[in-house]
């Protein structure tokens, strides 16, 4: 290996981690909830932990504690975390082609950090025209947010049980407005838009008479139906 690909390689890692410390901070609290919901829910701390450490999806363990609270069975915990979680491999596809040349090793590695946040500042990276290793910046961001994840999660479930009543009630707000958050980086964009509205207005709906078909049927006819849909034309003279 070259002098230069090291040199561009510790100068993208150190980007990364200077650039991570934003996604620290909103994984701190975002994970923070989610140690919260847990011990609300009376999951084991241990458990607890080893979510945060192998699943890191705030949205599908915040989901989980939701779930556990409300006496799911085990068998619908897993499907509607797979569901929830199945947007990865749709991160992952993408991002893959601008890791070329890195080791499965260390792919794998990086899978696991693989969230909507990661994915979203690897990307951007990627498309700058300056961008070198696009690997070693998402493992800065990477290894700064992972551990503060970690730390959120941890500190949030020991003193879940001290906070007050509100602030439980507060947490049940984290999961719509990351969403939320997230949908609007969609704008303009008709589908994703019109994808999300559906769902925040009918799995509630579904969700109060049945949790299971709420959280998942739903996304599936909704995913299902806009991918029916004829796509827009992009040739010259087309209807805008």
């Amino acid at each position: 290996m070259s002098h230069d690909v090291v040199a561009d390689r510790r100068l993208s890692l150190r980007k990364g981690a200077r650039e991570g410390v934003p996604v620290a901070i909103s994984f701190f609290g975002l994970f923070f909830a989610v140690g919260v919901a847990s011990e609300a829910a009376r999951i084991p701390g241990l458990h607890c932990m080893l979510l945060s450490l192998l699943v890191y999806a705030a949205p599908a363990q915040l989901a989980i504690a939701e779930l556990v609270r409300s006496g799911q069975e085990g068998v619908a915990i897993v499907v509607i975390t797979l569901v929830i979680n199945f947007r990865f491999a749709v991160l992952a596809s993408t991002l893959l082609p601008y890791f070329r040349g890195t080791s499965r090793g260390f792919l794998a590695l990086g899978a696991q950090t693989l969230g909507a946040t990661t994915f979203a500042v690897g990307f951007m990276e990627a498309r700058r025209e300056n961008a070198t290793d696009i690997f070693a910046y998402y493992a800065g961001v990477s290894i700064v947010s992972y551990p503060v994840a970690l730390m959120g999660t941890g500190l949030g479930y020991c003193v879940g049980s001290a906070l007050p009543p509100i602030f439980n009630e507060t947490v049940a707000m984290i999961l719509p407005i990351y969403f939320t958050a997230s949908l609007a980086d969609e704008w303009p964009k008709a589908r994703p838009l019109i994808a999300g509205l559906l769902g925040v207005v009918l799995t509630p709906l579904v969700a109060r008479y049945n949790m299971v078909l709420g959280l998942v049927c739903i996304p599936i006819v909704v995913g299902l139906a806009l991918a029916a849909l004829p796509a827009r034309s992009t040739q010259p003279g087309a209807t805008k």
